[in-house]
């Protein structure tokens, strides 16, 4: 039997019968995600094992003729010295070897090698002590009390986290937005009764800026903040949005950019948060805005999957300044590095070099910025990471071209 190799995030199985996906490895112990529930659990990394190791352990015990208190040590001693007995080459009979590894297919021994989780303790430890989006919160002595907060991409990664944050202090109501109503109600699903009560579904395909309209035509007031997660990252190849733009700039920057536009049209109070990147600072190389063919980045000659995405980031940034100087509390930020599926489409070995190499945080810990900016006294226009102000240069000529060429591309989407 070979000891199974994966990666952080593959899911996995306790002896108790559990089932999750792994978040983090510390001090022989491994922090999961309960696939049932949601919640997070821990488990001894002697514990944890490939889906489906449970039920084949008893099918094993009762190969081997063991008893119930037998674990897959014992099992696998008994396995190597039942199969050394009847190997073909020494003599034994081929139809109880053939049967004794049939028997054997699921592989129940401990998931995780020596190595790697002496690997993933020494790249997670020292992130350990970030805090969470729920501390920040806590810290700022829940001062969105009483308010409406609308996340976009609130059914997974940190959008998911800050939501499930948010719900623990006392906010009025929190839109939670996803593509479909499906998803969206198998989030709330998840939730206890009293949380359950305090969401609403703001549901939009955001590679539709009609959605989007629709979207703002059902809210009766804008809610007090809104904090724009959602986004899309490193598409292999030029894909277009259902309006003909380049998908990751349709959603990542046009769509949150008419969104907030709308909104803020009938709001003196609204408080913006914007989720940038790291790697917003290589942007301008990438953005070039042509406003007389309304092509710019959306040329797919000129696609690059990690271009792109860096270029919507910066225009998050350049938008949140833009706001700003029109008398909008807007600010932009960056979670940092954070465990969550929006690399997966990304080469399989590169996205394994990644999580090997990298030391990511968890979405909680990822979304504690977020929560800062949401909810502490901040700068208009600042960027902020890791809840400080991180000083950036002003781009006012870049902010305004940005701007206009934004408003010409959501007026010709809408003409159709």
């Amino acid at each position: 039997m070979r000891a199974w190799d994966f990666a952080l995030g593959d899911a996995v199985e306790t002896l108790s019968g559990a089932e999750g996906r792994v978040l983090l490895v510390e001090s022989g112990e491994v922090l999961l995600r309960e696939a049932s529930t949601g919640r997070m659990a821990r488990a001894k990394t002697s514990e944890l094992f490939r889906p489906g190791a449970r039920q084949a352990l008893a099918t094993h015990r009762a190969v081997l003729g063991l008893g119930p208190a037998a674990g897959p040590q014992e099992a696998t001693r008994a396995f190597r010295r039942l199969a050394k007995q009847h190997h073909p080459d020494k003599g034994g009979d081929p139809e109880t070897f053939r049967s004794l590894h049939d028997a054997f297919q699921v592989d129940t021994r401990c998931a995780l090698h020596t190595s790697q989780a002496v690997a993933w303790r020494y790249l997670r430890l020292p992130r350990a002590a970030v805090p969470t989006a729920g501390e920040v919160l806590a810290a700022t002595k829940y001062a969105l009390s009483g308010k409406e907060v609308l996340i976009t991409g609130a059914c997974n990664g940190i959008g998911l986290a800050l939501a499930l944050a948010l719900l623990e202090c006392p906010v009025k109501k929190l839109y939670l937005h996803g593509r479909c109503k499906e998803r969206v109600a198998e989030v709330v699903a998840r939730l206890p009764k009293a949380q359950r009560q305090k969401c609403c579904a703001a549901v939009a395909d955001l590679s539709s800026l009609k959605e989007v309209d629709d979207l703002v035509a059902t809210f009766t007031a804008p809610p007090d903040v809104i904090i724009c997660c959602a986004g899309i990252a490193t598409l292999p190849r030029w894909t277009a949005s259902r309006d003909g733009y380049e998908s990751q700039w349709a959603v990542n920057h046009l769509a949150h950019f008419h969104l907030v536009t709308q909104m803020a049209k009938s709001s003196s109070s609204l408080r913006v948060v914007m989720v940038s990147s790291d790697l917003q600072k290589l942007g301008k190389r990438w953005l070039h805005l042509d406003s007389a063919t309304l092509q710019g980045i959306n040329n797919p000659s000129c696609y690059s999957f990690l271009g792109n995405y860096i270029t919507s980031k910066y225009c998050n940034r350049l938008f949140a300044a833009s706001l700003a100087r029109q008398g909008v509390e807007a600010v932009v930020c960056t979670p940092g590095e954070v465990a969550t599926d929006i690399d997966r489409h990304l080469p399989w070995i590169l996205r394994r070099l990644l999580r090997w190499s990298s030391r990511k945080l968890l979405p909680e810990q990822g979304a504690a910025t977020l929560a800062f900016c949401a909810s502490a006294d901040v700068q208009p226009g600042a960027f902020y990471a890791n809840s400080r102000q991180v000083h950036v240069p002003t781009e006012g000529a870049a902010e305004d071209e940005l701007w206009q060429f934004s408003e010409r591309l959501v007026a010709a989407a809408l003409k159709h």
